[in-house]
């Protein structure tokens, strides 16, 4: 860190004192969802997995525990991630998510409010289902020009 601070100029937050918008209900919305009947079914699999990694039964260069939790992890946001031809499920976390974008758009259109999306799983990858596509490709469908 001492090396990075004689290049760079570190500013927080306190030190710049900046105006930032108060959030509704004063913390972040936690929108928890129901693993849907497909998710439900990979778990099934992912469990078969890690007992076969566990026991030895799978070369760690074809299948280990890194692969399974990063798999699971992109499986609980939309199975697509990993199954390209997985079911598309309205009540996965990405479809959730989407729903609630367009949701706010539609409430805050008038006023012209901004909505920032992060999310650094399911970045895009050529020829492969990614979040950011289906974000713009769904929220398209809905009616929001691309260029909001």
């Amino acid at each position: 860190m001492n090396m990075f601070q004689l290049v760079a100029d570190i500013q927080t937050a306190d030190m710049l004192n900046l105006p930032t918008p108060d959030i509704e209900g004063g913390k972040a919305a936690i929108i928890a969802t129901e693993a849907t009947p497909f998710q439900k079914m990979l778990m099934d699999t992912f469990v078969e997995r890690a007992d076969k990694i566990r026991s030895g039964e799978v070369d760690a260069s074809t299948d280990n525990m890194l692969k399974l939790t990063n798999e699971a992890k992109l499986m609980s946001i939309d199975p697509r991630l990993i199954i390209e031809d997985a079911p598309n499920d309205p009540n996965s976390k990405l479809n959730i998510a989407i729903d609630k974008v367009f949701d706010i758009w539609q409430k805050t259109k008038e006023k012209r409010s901004t909505q920032i999306i992060f999310c650094d799983s399911g970045t895009p990858k050529p020829g492969q289902f990614n979040v950011y596509d289906e974000i713009k490709q769904c929220l398209t469908e809905k009616g929001i020009s691309e260029d909001k």
